[in-house]
């Protein structure tokens, strides 16, 4: 085996075992996930708005848009500091806004695709079901966030696990 193929499989050794890991977390530890998820965003966005206000500050004089750019930076610092003091509560609002928005673009892609349907000819049927599909499921997500949103998210811990699984077994056929 190559010094290359050796590293490609650590690679995809260490990549299983994280997804693994992780997926193991959120299915066993949903609340608490997905409360970390949600102070790590916190972070990021104190971080990103830290560093735009730094940059609109205390950049370039010439720039238009100088004041719109503090304004937002001061917006993702107010929101991250939110999210970073209310631990208890921001996994949940973390779950409740995911779970709206993918209700939103469900529904939004279920109308993208029976106007889709209503031009093509070919497998029509296939394309009016499948925006039925989408548009029920985007409503339930909006009729019920709280249940949607923690679907989602043991979903999502689910196909972690199935993914590092995958690469486990995909790193032992590598030879």
């Amino acid at each position: 085996m190559t010094d290359f193929a050796k590293k490609v499989k650590q690679s995809i050794i260490i990549d299983g075992l994280i997804s693994l890991i992780i997926g193991i977390f959120i299915v066993v530890w949903p609340g608490i996930t997905a409360s970390v998820a949600a102070v790590m965003i916190g972070v990021g966005f104190i971080s990103i708005g830290s560093a735009k206000f730094s940059i609109s500050v205390f950049g370039e004089d010439g720039n238009k848009f100088r004041i719109i750019e503090v304004i937002l930076s001061i917006l993702y610092i107010i929101a991250g500091i939110f999210i970073v003091v209310d631990v208890k509560y921001s996994g949940v609002s973390l779950l409740l806004v995911a779970s709206v928005l993918t209700g939103i673009l469900w529904i939004s892609e279920g109308i993208t695709q029976i106007t889709d349907a209503i031009e093509w000819k070919e497998h029509r049927v296939l394309y009016t079901i499948l925006a039925i599909i989408n548009i029920i499921a985007g409503v339930s997500l909006l009729f019920s966030p709280l249940f949607g949103g923690l679907f989602l998210w043991m979903f999502f811990g689910i196909t972690l696990i199935t993914v590092g699984i995958v690469k486990l077994v995909q790193s032992v056929a590598i030879n």
